[in-house]
């Protein structure tokens, strides 16, 4: 159950309107930044503030720096990307039902059918059988397949199945 594979699987299946993407490097620069931005303050004036004011800024503007940096790193080093759809400009979510091995013919026929609701409908218990789902906000796409926990690792129990709503 390889979250990459699945993304490229389902660009594949998608005809281009689903591509892998980076997320943007907003929001970690921002952090990166915030976190500069604190430790200036107990730098220039340290004497005029209390110190254990002063200490607890820093630890809270390193701790921002080393996040910002980790992530954005990250983002540009890194080569994953996550799958985007572009009609909707959004990236679709992952998320992975469990179920009991009971369900386990239930499970691959929900999934082989888009039925979605089902499936979080009766998820839960013992992860014997998990149904691994990428979804977009606006519910218009879907991609779902089954899989089984046996001898330490997850099968494959059908195919990956796009649907478009």
């Amino acid at each position: 159950m390889d979250k990459k594979k699945m993304g490229m699987a389902i660009c594949a299946l998608s005809n281009g309107e689903i591509v892998i993407r980076r997320k943007p490097l907003t929001a970690p620069l921002l952090l990166l930044v915030a976190g500069l931005l604190l430790l200036l303050p107990p730098l220039l004036g340290a004497e005029a503030w209390p110190e254990n004011l002063s200490f607890g800024i820093t630890v809270l503007a390193w701790m921002a720096i080393i996040v910002g940096a980790g992530v954005v790193l990250r983002r540009c080093l890194g080569d994953e990307g996550l799958p985007y759809l572009t009609r909707s400009k959004g990236y679709l979510r992952y998320e992975e039902l469990y179920f009991p091995k009971e369900r386990l013919s239930e499970v691959v026929d929900w999934c082989a059918c888009g039925e979605v609701q089902k499936l979080r409908a009766h998820a839960g218990g013992v992860p014997a059988v998990v149904a691994a789902l990428y979804y977009s906000e606006d519910g218009t796409v879907c991609a779902c397949q089954p899989f089984e926990y046996v001898e330490l690792e997850y099968r494959p129990l059908a195919e990956l199945k796009l649907f478009h709503r």
